[in-house]
């Protein structure tokens, strides 16, 4: 059996997304649990009532989105009792059928963790990414390393509105690369969703998706943008509606998957 952990904060139209794709395509789910840092734009209230759905509200201790994150998968990695347990980012859509059977059969015979990475392997390469897309995981492997997903500050890769997830990858590239599977990932290739976003491929199928809310200004429109930082960017997306129309078009797409 498989628990589930989702962190999330005002992910309205997305969230209940993710959750129909997990409920569909999950073979053997005991639990899903999100546990959600004060939300106020009513992203759970879509969700299904299901025994399987536990939520936990909190309101997270130190500000930036990347602390918020820290704290959720910190809250998260305690309460997976499973033999089996999986991260994902609120705004990502699982695709494949029977996921975790097949990863479950993957892990058996290679490593005991999967980790979904839309970036290198070289330190360098991760700076400015993150982890978190999507993780799979063998819990009594998981839990000696004793991961803690908060940002380690100043100085390292540290930036508040910044995804969490540095802690791993520091024990992924400085003592456990050979333990570790990543995903290999085509950002924006469109085999399914057209735009910014990251599809994350398990033996060349997609596994699953990733819609990147803090990326649509990388488009055609705005990548020469880039330049003018977090707060200039949503600026940006307000100007061309990128975030909306992305938005529909992935929600289109979802649903036809469903």
């Amino acid at each position: 059996m498989v628990t589930i952990g989702i962190v999330n904060h005002n992910c309205h139209g997305l969230i209940e997304l993710l959750v129909l794709s997990i409920l569909k395509k999950t073979d053997n789910l005991e639990k899903l649990i999100i546990v959600d840092n004060g939300s106020t734009d009513g992203s759970l209230d879509l969700l299904p009532k299901l025994k399987k759905i536990q939520i936990i509200r909190r309101q997270q201790k130190l500000p930036g989105a990347s602390n918020g994150k820290g704290e959720g998968l910190n809250v998260l990695k305690d309460l997976v009792q499973t033999k089996y347990g999986a991260f994902f980012e609120n705004d990502t859509f699982i695709l494949m059928e029977h996921w975790d059977t097949r990863l479950k059969e993957y892990l058996e015979k290679t490593s005991k963790i999967f980790i979904g990475s839309e970036f290198g392997s070289k330190p360098k390469q991760l700076i400015n990414g993150q982890f978190t897309c999507g993780m799979f995981f063998n819990n009594e492997e998981f839990r000696k390393y004793n991961i803690n997903f908060m940002p380690k500050g100043p100085g390292t890769s540290f930036h508040l509105n910044t995804d969490a997830g540095w802690e791993m990858h520091e024990k992924i590239h400085e003592n456990l690369a050979e333990k570790f599977d990543l995903l290999s990932c085509r950002k924006g290739q469109g085999r399914i969703f057209k735009g910014p976003h990251s599809e994350y491929l398990f033996e060349d199928e997609v596994f699953f998706a990733h819609y990147g809310r803090g990326s649509l200004v990388k488009n055609k429109k705005g990548k020469k943008y880039d330049f003018i930082g977090e707060i200039g960017s949503k600026i940006l997306r307000k100007i061309f509606k990128l975030y909306k129309f992305e938005l529909k078009r992935w929600r289109r797409e979802c649903f036809k998957r469903l």
